[in-house]
Formats: structure tokens, sequence, C-alpha cells
């Protein structure tokens, strides 16, 4: 190998790890504003406190969320956190979305984790329904567009300073919580 070659692709790996560093720092996708105004649509639960919020859309039945619910107890002194439940077309889905969007209490999210006990069916399920009915029509064309591909569980939003969003397919880490804490708007 050429000692000019080496040093220029020394200096493109350089600037690759920088990019990597870069993207670490802002964890997930840029998005559209609308995106996460179609999402900030949605019903959902908040609890925290801080200048920002992270807005995760969740099919309770998630095996996944629970976790993340426990990874974002750290964070609740500096960072709002926004549980919006949907189906996923499960009924133990609908059972667990209408069960937190009927009570609107932050000690009932944990209890709309099917995963974590099974919930008793409920006949009517208006709130769950409506949930669907809103990520399907207003939520999910803006996701294709800006995310693509399927829509994970749990999904990640939030905003940056000068209306710039970031979604975040699947769960986060604590430590991309860290710096959603930091940046978030």
């Amino acid at each position: 190998m050429q000692r000019r070659h080496f040093i220029i692709g020394s200096a493109a790996l350089a600037a690759a790890f920088a990019c990597i560093g870069e993207a670490s720092a802002e964890p997930g996708i840029s998005a559209a504003p609308d995106l996460l105004s179609a999402v900030m649509g949605l019903r959902g639960v908040s609890e925290g406190a801080g200048r920002g919020t992270m807005h995760i859309l969740y099919a309770p039945w998630c095996p996944r969320s629970p976790e993340l619910y426990n990874d974002t107890r750290a964070f609740l002194g500096r960072l709002r956190v926004n549980w919006i439940p949907f189906s996923g077309g499960q009924l133990e889905g609908k059972t667990g979305t209408e069960l937190l969007l009927r009570s609107g209490s932050p000690s009932d999210i944990p209890n709309s984790f099917t995963m974590l006990r099974p919930l008793k069916p409920i006949a009517s399920t208006p709130l769950a329904d409506a949930q669907d009915a809103a990520l399907n029509g207003a939520v999910m064309p803006l996701y294709y567009r800006d995310a693509g591909g399927s829509l994970y569980t749990p999904t990640v939003f939030y905003s940056m300073p000068g209306d710039r969003i970031r979604v975040v397919k699947g769960a986060p880490q604590p430590q991309h919580i860290e710096q959603i804490a930091l940046l978030a708007t």
C-alpha cells in the first residue's frame, strides 16, 4: 500500500468515525415536523418534568415496552415522557390501550403492559379504536414517508431546536435516552 493511500484512507476513516459520533449525539433519524405534530395529536399519558418531551408510541403487548418504561425512570426529573399506546391489531393491545386512555393516570402506564400480566378483555374499546384509526389515518402515511418500513414498537419521537425532529425506531438504550434528555425541546 502506498503511503498517500494510507493517509487518505486514515482521513476517510477518521471522518467516518466523526460522523458516527455526531449521529450518536442525536439518536434516531430525521423526520419532518408534521410527523411529530400528527403523533402529538394521538392520546397519551405524560409523566416527568423537564424542558423536552420524548413521545413513545408503543403496543401494550410489546415485550420491550416494560423495559423502556424501567429505563426512563432515571430521566423523569429532566425529561417529560408521553406514553402513546395503540393496539397493534391485537385484542390484548386494545384492552391495554383502553385501560390507560380511560384512566389517564401515569401510575397506570405499567398496568397497561399486557406482557406483565394478562388483562381481562373489555367489551367495548371506543378509545382504543379511535386511537388506532388516528394512528392509521394521520400518523402512518407521514411515518412511511419519513421513516420508511414498518412501525416498530416502541418508537420514540422528539424535537430539537430549530424544528428538527428525530425518530428512533425501536427502544433506545439508556445512553440514548440520556442524549435525548439533553437535546429534546
